[in-house]
């Protein structure tokens, strides 16, 4: 009896490549595809529909703690000072790449103070009795929309921005900055 070496058939003969070490050889040989010129365009429009929409929640952030800066509330009260503060940098850091798709609490490149101060208009509610209630109800409803875009983003950046959610969370921010 012959006893067969490993790379060996029964006549001795070197055994080559099986067909699977064949197929994938020729995988490793093959050229990349060409890019798709559709692919590309749709890809530098929707990088430019992201540009534009962040842009826009940055000067909506800006309109917004403008807004709350002007306020008629004592000076140094907390809301024309770090609440403002906070929706400035919540709306005008936002970063799409800063996501988590496990939760509903990622970030969007809010910082977490930011995202504390946020948070505490709940708390201080007693803050903004001098005003009045249609800037009390407003404040409420842009300070709620600051906190729902980062969520909305760390969730689901792109689809976002692209099913308009960014957008119309902006709207009702810019539509609030019109109250006085």
């Amino acid at each position: 009896m012959t006893t067969l070496r490993p790379g060996e058939d029964v006549n001795r003969r070197p055994l080559g490549p099986g067909p699977i070490a064949q197929f994938l050889g020729a995988l490793g040989e093959q050229q990349p595809p060409e890019p798709d010129p559709r692919e590309e365009a749709l890809r530098e429009a929707e990088a430019a529909q992201e540009a534009q929409a962040l842009a826009q929640a940055a000067d909506t952030g800006r309109r917004a703690a403008a807004w709350m800066r002007a306020l008629p509330l004592p000076d140094g009260a907390w809301i024309r000072g770090p609440l403002a503060d906070a929706v400035e940098e919540a709306l005008t850091g936002l970063d799409l790449n800063d996501h988590d798709d496990l939760d509903r609490y990622g970030h969007a490149g809010v910082s977490e103070s930011a995202r504390t101060e946020l948070d505490s208009l709940a708390f201080s509610v007693a803050d903004i009795a001098p005003l009045p209630e249609a800037q009390r109800t407003a404040l409420f409803a842009l300070i709620h929309s600051a906190q729902s875009i980062p969520k909305a983003l760390a969730n689901d950046p792109w689809g976002g921005v692209r099913r308009g959610e960014l957008a119309a969370l902006c709207g009702i921010i810019d539509s609030v900055t019109r109250i006085h």
